[in-house]
């Protein structure tokens, strides 16, 4: 049946081309993906002099009518993948498009085929047909999201002695895990900015059964980036950003009343400024579905405000917050 439908598909074009009047002076154009494991996810938009037709997607194919004359195919206006169409009365024209894989990017292109090769290729692998009602040229600048982190501090706190007198239980005032919630707004092609607001929270390490202690803190972080583009397609890019830091209800628990000699308390410290510098990975992972994730370093100093036995306090009377985290967002464009 696969067989009957190609030598059809085959037949009609050739028949197309011979009988076509002047009256009716239209070609066709099929451009056609097959599916790939590589940027599946993404769909890739396709323009003919200058005007979108069709956001192309894995493992698909788009066929429109043409009339005769010189069409300049591009795969989201970038010049390098153009490819000339020289469209003559009652013929069909093959257009394969392809990816080429590279470091943290691909490289997109248009190829011309065979009416043969295309047509089993069409049929045999199941090519689904997309609809040109579905077409959008309208770019989402602004995005909102959740992200993740987790980290050390470069400055750690004896706390708890544990085992012998040379083995403690430490808390650092930066690092730890945090999560929280951003927007962001893309202000041209090569730069965006962002608000972000976090909890982030380091605990003792290591972990011991009969005591714990906490320091919790807010944040509030501003951070401009500049985009650096990987693909045509701004499916891929690097964002390297440097902010400002806002820090709040900046706390530190203690529970050590079960320790020999050790007491429960909260520490509260001044609220804080710093910065930090990121840099992360973008990619799209549908049409508007974006994960992140890279290294974010920090700087910052808390100072202490208030809180019982602060006479316990030593070196933690203002101690160094600073650290750096892995980080992982997903965000939704609009």
């Amino acid at each position: 049946m696969k067989r009957y439908l190609i030598f059809c598909l085959f037949i009609s074009g050739i028949i197309s081309s011979v009988y076509c009047s002047n009256d009716t002076a239209i070609s066709k154009i099929i451009i056609f993906r097959e599916s790939n494991l590589n940027g599946s996810l993404n769909a890739y938009k396709i323009y003919a002099n200058d005007s979108l037709i069709v956001n192309l997607k894995n493992n698909s194919y788009f066929s429109f009518d043409c009339r005769t004359g010189i069409y300049k195919l591009k795969i989201n206006r970038d010049n390098k993948t153009e490819l000339e169409v020289k469209a003559e009365k009652g013929r069909t024209y093959y257009i394969r498009f392809g990816l080429q894989s590279g470091f943290l990017s691909n490289t997109a292109e248009l190829m011309p085929m065979d009416s043969a090769y295309a047509s089993r290729k069409i049929i045999l692998s199941g090519l689904k047909k997309v609809d040109r009602s579905t077409v959008s040229d309208f770019y989402y600048r602004n995005r909102i999201g959740v992200n993740l982190g987790i980290g050390f501090g470069f400055e750690n706190f004896k706390m708890f002695t544990i085992n012998s007198p040379d083995s403690f239980s430490k808390i650092s005032f930066g690092g730890g895990y945090s999560i929280g919630i951003n927007y962001a707004r893309e202000l041209n092609k090569h730069l965006d900015i962002s608000l972000a607001v976090n909890y982030q929270f380091s605990l003792l390490i290591p972990y011991i059964n009969n005591a714990t202690t906490t320091f919790r803190r807010g944040a509030v972080s501003i951070t401009p980036a500049y985009l650096i583009l990987l693909d045509a397609n701004n499916n891929k890019k690097f964002r390297l950003g440097i902010g400002y830091d806002f820090y709040f209800d900046n706390h530190l628990i203690i529970n050590g009343s079960k320790v020999p000699l050790c007491f429960d308390a909260v520490w509260i410290y001044k609220t804080a400024h710093g910065f930090h510098v990121s840099a992360t990975y973008n990619m799209t992972l549908f049409d508007r579905l974006n994960l992140d994730y890279g290294l974010k370093y920090y700087y910052v100093y808390y100072s202490f405000d208030s809180g019982y036995h602060e006479q316990s306090l030593g070196n933690m009377l203002k101690p160094n917050g600073s650290g750096l985290d892995f980080v992982l967002g997903i965000s939704y464009k609009f």
